[in-house]
């Protein structure tokens, strides 16, 4: 009996051995099968940049294209020649004069909103992660504008979506493109919300391959295997998991977080033009305005005595236009009383001819009658 019982072990030990020599055998294929596995994943990654320099490629060359069709119509001058004075594209209508202003609205679609999470039990927060065989606490779902976002945790600093990986991010859900703005911010012991690293900004872009596509964004969020230099070390404020529970950062086990967001949808910003920049102004008549009232002496108030002609003249133009005058008529001195000043040395019609300059920019010729026309 004793030997049958002997045979029966040694053949179930037999048994035994062949499995665990079928299980080795699976293990090398397996490992095998990985290798295989990972090396097409390098291969489709490889894959995707290539497609997106192709599509750059792509653009840059219809943009290429573009330009030769628009110097053949002749919109576009590679020589620096333009178009002659006056002939425009939109018929012969030339405009010397214009003006303009417009408004570039680039935040008008522009929502704001902010979220705050709290994870109680942070003591408890990996065995409750391995339970349910996850690497991430998330938050429930918030909305921003159109876009539903939520906010990831990974005590591990480790995997938070696909390729990316970080400690804290705010996790995009949706598939509409849009540009984001945050600021995260960690709840003290006082009480008061201190900010964890710089405000960031990010894209989500659909048509970026899905490998290099934003979808995560934090302070050391990072591409798997592509940590920056810059990003010296994970975690809240640079703490590991386990600093961060012994930390100011986690009161009561509980670790509280807030989120300030900007997003905006991927549209073109609004122009409000309030004057169009082709607007026709009447040709400029300041040098005529300024002769006339001159010559008029319309609420003058500046009388100049130049032998025996009178002269009248502004006291505000003189003033701006000459420091001798400005001393002469706000210093204290009589003709700041008196306004009238005696001019010797010189003809009338040489100072005319001066003053003429003083309020119009122009010295008029002395071999004939100092007349401007109107």
């Amino acid at each position: 009996m004793a030997a049958t019982d002997a045979d029966a072990l040694r053949a179930e030990l037999e048994a035994a051995r062949r499995e665990l020599q079928a299980e080795d055998a699976r293990t090398n294929e397996l490992d095998a099968e990985i290798e295989e596995a990972a090396e097409r994943q390098r291969l489709r990654k490889e894959i995707a940049c290539v497609r997106d320099e192709l599509r750059v490629a792509q653009q840059h060359n219809r943009n290429r294209a573009e330009l030769r069709a628009d110097v053949d119509a002749d919109r576009a001058f590679l020589d620096g020649d333009i178009p002659r004075a006056g002939k425009t594209e939109k018929g012969n209508k030339f405009i010397q004069n214009s003006s303009g202003q417009g408004i570039t609205q680039c935040n008008e679609q522009v929502a704001q909103g902010e979220y705050v999470w709290t994870i109680k039990g942070m003591r408890w927060l990996q065995d409750a992660l391995w339970a349910v065989g996850k690497n991430f606490a998330e938050s429930p779902e918030f909305m921003v504008g159109h876009g539903n976002f939520s906010l990831r945790y990974n005590p591990e600093a480790g995997c938070l979506f696909e390729w990316h990986c970080g400690s804290l991010a705010i996790f995009y859900h949706d598939e509409a493109d849009l540009s984001l703005q945050y600021r995260i911010y960690i709840k003290a012991r006082d009480g008061s919300f201190v900010q964890w690293g710089e405000g960031g900004h990010g894209r989500y872009d659909s048509e970026v391959s899905y490998v290099w596509r934003e979808d995560c964004f934090g302070p050391d969020v990072h591409w798997e295997n592509h940590r920056p230099a810059s990003l010296t070390a994970l975690g809240i404020f640079g703490l590991s998991h386990e600093e961060l529970l012994r930390s100011e950062w986690v009161q009561d086990d509980e670790l509280t977080v807030k989120c300030v967001l900007e997003v905006r949808p991927r549209d073109s910003p609004k122009v409000q033009d309030q004057l169009g920049p082709s607007a026709e102004l009447p040709a400029p008549t300041v040098v005529h305005d300024m002769h006339a009232l001159f010559e008029k002496s319309t609420n003058s108030d500046v009388r100049f005595v130049v032998g025996e002609e009178v002269i009248h003249a502004h006291s505000p133009i003189l003033c701006e236009r000459s420091a001798v005058f400005e001393r002469q008529l706000n210093a204290g001195m009589q003709e700041s009383i008196s306004k009238v000043i005696v001019i010797k040395d010189c003809s009338a019609q040489i100072f005319r001819a001066f003053l003429k300059f003083l309020y119009t920019d122009i010295l008029p010729s002395l071999e004939e009658p100092i007349t401007l026309s109107p």
